[in-house]
């Protein structure tokens, strides 16, 4: 378990927080979509 592990896992943890970042961007948007008056109220 020398240095190299420990940057291994570095790349592994900020993957992860990249993931969720995306995830929870994903799903902000879809609310904004699908919550009518969410955001803003649109005539269709």
């Amino acid at each position: 378990m020398g240095k190299p592990y420990a940057k291994w896992m570095t790349k592994i943890v900020t993957k992860k927080k990249i993931l969720m970042k995306e995830l929870f961007e994903a799903k902000k948007q879809v609310s904004e979509k699908c919550i009518p008056g969410y955001q803003t109220a649109k005539p269709y």
